[in-house]
C-alpha cells in the first residue's frame, strides 16, 4: 500500500495535467464513513449512465445523469495500470437521449457503465464512491497535480478488515518526489481519482 500511495503521489507532482486514479473497494460502508469524515459531509448522490462510441482516436462518452442533464466528453488517457494523465473536452447538452440516438446512428455504440455515485469535496479535491453496475465498488480521486497537497487512497481486504487511507504528504515526501523539499501551501487544485479496473470492450472511466 505504501508503495502504491507513494508512485500515486509522485505521479501527482510531476504530471502537468489532470491525474486519474481508481481503487478496489471491498469494504463500502466503512470507506463511505472514513469519506464522510475526511469531506465532513454526507456526500451528493448521482446516479449515471456512461454509453461509450466507437472512434479511431481518444475515446467518446456520453453521460447521462437521469435527469435531463448529460455530457458529452471526449478525452484521451493511456491504458495503463496506476495513474494516469487524461486530456479531456466536456460539453454539456439538455437532451441526452436525442443525442445518443445520432451518435449510435453515426459511430455505433463501443459499451456502455451503470454506477450510483457518492460524491465529495474535500477542498478542491473530488472524490467519488461508485457502485458501478456488474462491476463492483471503486473510490476514484480526480485531480489536477499541480500544488495538491491532499489525495485519498483506499484498499480493503475481501475479510472486511478495517481498510487504509492515505496520509497528508510531508516535507520528506515532497523531498522524494523531486520536489523543493519546502512545505506547500493548501491552495490545491482540482483533483480526480478513478478505478483500475475497468468494463470490458469500454475502458470507462
Amino acid at each position: 500500500m505504501d508503495s502504491f500511495l507513494g508512485n500515486v503521489y509522485q505521479s501527482y507532482v510531476k504530471m502537468p495535467r489532470n491525474v486519474e486514479v481508481k481503487a478496489k473497494v471491498h469494504n463500502w460502508d466503512h470507506t463511505r464513513k472514513e469519506c464522510e469524515a475526511l469531506s465532513k459531509s454526507a456526500g451528493e448522490t448521482l446516479a449515471q449512465r456512461d454509453v461509450f462510441f466507437n472512434t479511431e482516436h481518444g475515446r467518446l462518452k456520453l453521460r447521462d445523469f437521469q435527469d435531463g442533464r448529460g455530457q458529452l466528453i471526449y478525452y484521451e488517457r493511456p491504458d495503463l495500470q496506476g495513474p494516469k494523465l487524461s486530456n479531456y473536452s466536456i460539453s454539456s447538452t439538455s437532451d441526452p437521449h436525442g443525442l445518443e440516438e445520432v451518435l449510435t446512428q453515426a459511430l455505433g455504440v463501443r459499451g456502455s457503465v451503470v454506477k450510483q455515485r457518492l460524491l465529495f469535496l474535500v477542498g478542491q479535491t473530488r472524490i467519488h464512491l461508485d457502485r458501478v453496475q456488474d462491476l463492483g465498488d471503486f473510490l476514484e480521486l480526480e485531480a489536477l497535480p499541480a500544488k495538491m497537497t491532499l489525495f485519498l487512497a483506499c484498499e480493503s481486504s475481501s475479510n472486511g478488515q478495517k481498510s487504509q487511507t492515505t496520509r497528508k504528504p510531508s516535507n520528506r515526501d515532497w523531498r522524494k518526489s523531486g520536489g523543493c523539499g519546502k512545505k506547500r501551501n493548501n491552495n490545491h487544485e482540482p483533483a480526480s481519482l478513478r478505478p483500475s479496473r475497468i468494463a470490458k470492450n469500454t475502458g470507462w472511466s
